[in-house]
C-alpha cells in the first residue's frame, strides 16, 4: 500500500497504543512519520519498531513551542517545507478542546 507515499505525518502520543498503531500504518503506507511524546525511551522504542520511515521528537504536546519545534523537525527530517498531517492522539488533549498552547 502506498496511500501515504511521500507524506510527512506528525503523530502526538505516537509512542504507545492507538498513536503507535496509527504511526505504524502511516509508515507501512509509505509515509514519513515523526512520533512526538514526552518520554525519550518510549519515543526511541517506537521509532525502532517502525524503522527507516520514522523519526522521534521528545516534547510536551501541551506546549505550543514544543509542537512548533516538532513540526519544524518533521519538515526538516523528511525534506519538505510542510507536513501533510498532524494526528493529535494523546490523553493530555482529551478534554482540552482546541489546542491553544
Amino acid at each position: 500500500m502506498s496511500d501515504f507515499n511521500g507524506k510527512s505525518i506528525v503523530v502526538t502520543g505516537g509512542s504507545l497504543g492507538m498513536g503507535l498503531a496509527c504511526a505504524h500504518r502511516f509508515a507501512a503506507g509509505g509515509g514519513k512519520v515523526t512520533i512526538v511524546a514526552n518520554d525519550k525511551a518510549s519515543v526511541d522504542e517506537a521509532v525502532a519498531s517502525i524503522g527507516d520511515n520514522a523519526a522521534g521528537f521528545v516534547g510536551d504536546v501541551r506546549s505550543k513551542g514544543d509542537m512548533e519545534a516538532a513540526v519544524q523537525a518533521a519538515m526538516s527530517r523528511h525534506g519538505g517545507r510542510r507536513y501533510s498531517c498532524l494526528l493529535r492522539r494523546h490523553p493530555a488533549l482529551r478534554h482540552r478542546g482546541r489546542h491553544t498552547g
